[in-house]
C-alpha cells in the first residue's frame, strides 16, 4: 500500500501540489514509481491530456462507477476522503474515476472542469457504464454540484454526493453551493464532520432550506432509516432526494473517520442508484 508515497505527494511544494500542467505530469511521473502506476491513465479534453486513476469495481455484480474531485491543490489519490473512497468503494461494487480539477476562481477552471468531467463521462460510457456519480470534497464538492445543476438530459449522472461543500469562495462568488443545491434534480446527499456543524451551523441549515425548493427527482420517494444510519445525525429537507449526514467527530478532512464515510457514502448510492445500467460498448 502506497501511503509513503501518497505522504511525500501531500508535502509536495506548492507549486506541484496546485495541480496546473506541469505539476500533473509531476505527479504522474512520481506514480511510475508506485504501486498505482497499473491505475494511471491518460484523458484529454480541450486537445490536452490529464492523468486519472481508474480502479474497477471488485464485485461481479458491479452497482456503477463513481467519479471522484478531489479540493482545491489535491492530486487524484489525496488522502483526505478521495483516496478512502478510491480504494473502499470498488470493495463495495462501485468503480472509482479519480481526476485533478482546477479549483474555482483559478483562470479557465469552470471551462476546464466541464471539459474533464465530460471527457470522464465519455470514458466510463466506452465501457458500457450508464449509471454514474459524482463525489466531490471541497471545491471538487462545489464544481460536483456546477456539474450536476447543468448536466445535459441525456447524461448517465445519477446522483450527487457533496462532502464538506464549503461557503461560496470570494474568488468566485458565483459558485454558490446552496444556490447550486436549490437547481439540482438528482438524489443528493451532503455530508459534514461533527467539527463543521459546531464552526458554522448556519451553512448547514442554509443548504437544508436550498433543498427544500429544490425539484425532487422523479418518482423519488422518502428513504426510510437506514441500518447503516445507526450512531449518524441525519437531517432531511422535505425533499426526498435531499439527505444531509453528519459524521461524528469528524472535520472537513474526515480523517480516522474513513470506515464511516465508506459506509455513510456506498450504502446511500446503493439505495438512490441500486444496479448498473449496462449499454453495447462501441
Amino acid at each position: 500500500m502506497p501511503w509513503i508515497l501518497l505522504a511525500l505527494l501531500h508535502w509536495l511544494p506548492a507549486p506541484v501540489v496546485a495541480m496546473d500542467l506541469a505539476g500533473e505530469r509531476a505527479w504522474a511521473a512520481a506514480l511510475e514509481r508506485s504501486p498505482l502506476a497499473g491505475e494511471r491513465l491518460w484523458l484529454q479534453a480541450g486537445g490536452i491530456e490529464f492523468p486519472a486513476l481508474w480502479r474497477p469495481s471488485q464485485r461481479r455484480d458491479t452497482a456503477g462507477a463513481v467519479v471522484l474531485l478531489p479540493g482545491r491543490g489535491a492530486h487524484p489519490a489525496w488522502p483526505e476522503a478521495i483516496e478512502p473512497l478510491r480504494r473502499g468503494l470498488p470493495r463495495r461494487g462501485w468503480a472509482t474515476l479519480s481526476l485533478p480539477l482546477p479549483g474555482p476562481g483559478e483562470p479557465g477552471g469552470i471551462a476546464l472542469a466541464r471539459a474533464r468531467l465530460e471527457a470522464a463521462l465519455a470514458f466510463l460510457a466506452k465501457r458500457g457504464i450508464r449509471n454514474i456519480a459524482l463525489a466531490g470534497h471541497r471545491e471538487g464538492a462545489l464544481l460536483a454540484a456546477w456539474f450536476a445543476s447543468r448536466r445535459p438530459e441525456d447524461s448517465a449522472l445519477q446522483a450527487v454526493v457533496f462532502l464538506s461543500l464549503p461557503r461560496p469562495s470570494p474568488a468566485d462568488p458565483a459558485l454558490d453551493g446552496a444556490d447550486l443545491i436549490r437547481r439540482i434534480d438528482l438524489p443528493m446527499l451532503d455530508v459534514v464532520g461533527e467539527w463543521e456543524v459546531r464552526e458554522d451551523p448556519g451553512w448547514l441549515a442554509a443548504r437544508l432550506e436550498a433543498a427544500s425548493r429544490a425539484p425532487a427527482p422523479e418518482g423519488m420517494v422518502p428513504l426510510a432509516p437506514s441500518p447503516r444510519s445507526r450512531g449518524l445525525s441525519v437531517a432531511r429537507s422535505g425533499n426526498p432526494g435531499y439527505r444531509q449526514v453528519i459524521i461524528p467527530g469528524g472535520g472537513a478532512d474526515f480523517s480516522d473517520r474513513e470506515a464511516w464515510l465508506g459506509k455513510v457514502v456506498s450504502s446511500w448510492l446503493n439505495r438512490v442508484a441500486p444496479g448498473m445500467e449496462l449499454a453495447d460498448a462501441p
